[in-house]
């Protein structure tokens, strides 16, 4: 089964915020103030080496778009591989007939790729908070 993303982080953070709160973006900045607050300075370094490591970059992923849209390769960076079979499959087809659904697809994408690396690298940084806060005890 899968948990949604506010429960995901009420549950690994012990947070006691509605649903709403949670899912915004000052909610998720406010879980990894909390979170971070709870390490030691070491710790931390060892949060920020691995995030350098790890986060993923807006500029790849536009790029990607820009460049490699037709075939997904965004969504692949992005961590959706579904989402890029399907739009591989949506070229293919729509290679027969006409370029218009990937074209609306890429566009819709170019103003929604930001807002999912954002959330990326969110969850990113808080699998990371909680595994050196694993490793520690």
């Amino acid at each position: 089964m899968e948990v949604d993303r506010s429960e995901k982080i009420r549950r690994q953070f012990d947070l006691d915020y509605d649903e709403e709160y949670i899912n915004s973006e000052k909610g998720i900045q406010t879980g990894i103030i909390n979170a971070r607050q709870n390490l030691t300075v070491e710790q931390q370094l060892i949060v920020n080496s691995q995030l350098d490591r790890l986060r993923k970059s807006k500029l790849a992923a536009y790029l990607l778009l820009i460049f490699l849209g037709f075939f997904g390769a965004h969504r692949f960076y992005a961590r959706n591989p579904g989402i890029g079979v399907l739009m591989i499959l949506v070229w293919v087809a729509g290679f027969f007939i006409s370029f218009i659904p990937i074209g609306l697809w890429l566009l819709v994408d170019l103003f929604l790729i930001g807002r999912r690396i954002d959330e990326l690298n969110n969850d990113i940084e808080f699998s990371v908070i909680k595994k050196v806060q694993s490793l520690s005890q």
